[in-house]
């Protein structure tokens, strides 16, 4: 007798080995927001505000393997360049007087250099009857996201760039607009202010424990449910401004650590119809989300305007966070 394992391999009942390989197309919505908060005493007051938002086509390949009652699945997927739009939102909280005044606002398209995704989940099939299975897994991902901001719009309300000198909200009409256009009487020509680039890099890591349960409610069609914790998560993100001082251009690098303890929630429904013992369609919709606020450490390469030949800690803190949602289209293949 033959029974469809967690994954979709058609797996003997006394246990052979089985394998798959499944070319999977993936429809990805991410939003990574990081926050930067001010020194104590007020260390609970936003500073700076960074909200990258991605949607994009990923591709990519998983290998599945049975045998026995255990379960091996493994991963890898990169996006469609060409096939991605996003913005990028950037607030600052400059008034010490008023934390709660949003000074400055901007907003623009992103570019992206390359999103990676690649992972494994391995875990032990336990059948109660012959329509359902459970199965404990375990897991790990890891993630590598790249940005840029150029040529965005925004409005300045702190006081370096204010009519009056005074800090307002961004969208006062005190506010300066970017980007400008004005006469300078000193080049004799007009001369134009942007807002210059913002470059972003995020490698995350993950570690996954979680329950898959699988149910048949016909021989043609199979159901996965899935819900999992991350134990363990890490963020190295890499923050980078392009700034300009009065003897040229120089680059401010941000860079976040953060560790995170069960702060991350996956939740997976899969689809799966059978069409013959060699091939499966697959349908799965997946999200990922935060438990918690968690703060992580702030490291900066300047200090003003210096830049220094190596980062050191700052007294700030850094918040980083990601949240996801996709949908996948799959074929599964039996190999063996």
């Amino acid at each position: 007798m033959e029974i469809t394992g967690l994954h979709g391999q058609i797996i003997k009942k006394t246990g052979s080995f089985s394998l798959t390989v499944e070319p999977a197309l993936t429809f990805a919505s991410e939003k990574i927001t990081e926050n930067i908060y001010y020194s104590a005493p007020n260390e609970d007051k936003k500073i700076s505000m960074l909200e990258w938002e991605n949607s994009m086509l990923m591709y990519g390949i998983k290998l599945n393997s049975t045998y026995k009652n255990f379960w091996l699945n493994l991963n890898f997927f990169t996006s469609c360049k060409f096939l991605q739009t996003g913005q990028m939102e950037d607030s600052d909280w400059r008034n010490t007087s008023d934390y709660s005044m949003k000074t400055n606002y901007s907003i623009g398209k992103i570019n992206t250099g390359g999103n990676y995704e690649a992972g494994f989940e391995t875990g032990l099939i336990f059948q109660p009857n012959k329509l359902v299975e459970i199965s404990p897994f375990l897991g790990i991902k890891y993630s590598f996201d790249s940005f840029s901001r150029q040529n965005a719009t925004g409005w300045y309300g702190d006081s370096n760039f204010t009519s009056d000198g005074n800090d307002h909200w961004w969208y006062s009409p005190e506010a300066q607009k970017f980007p400008y256009t004005i006469w300078s009487e000193e080049k004799e020509k007009y001369v134009t202010g942007r807002i210059l680039p913002i470059d972003y890099i995020k490698h995350d890591f993950y570690s996954w424990l979680g329950i898959l349960i699988r149910s048949s409610p016909s021989k043609k069609c199979n159901i996965l449910f899935e819900i999992a914790v991350s134990p363990f998560s890490y963020y190295l993100t890499i923050d980078t401004h392009h700034a300009k001082k009065t003897d040229g251009y120089y680059e401010k690098h941000f860079k976040g650590i953060q560790y995170n303890f069960f702060n991350k929630i996956k939740n997976q429904v899969n689809v799966e119809f059978n069409f013959s013992k060699q091939f499966l369609l697959c349908i799965g919709i997946k999200k990922e989300y935060k438990i918690y606020e968690n703060k992580g450490k702030l490291y900066l390469d300047h200090f003003l305007t210096t830049p220094q030949e190596q980062y050191y800690a700052s007294s700030q803190k850094i918040e980083i966070s990601n949240f996801e949602y996709n949908i996948e289209i799959s074929l599964k293949i039996r190999i063996k």
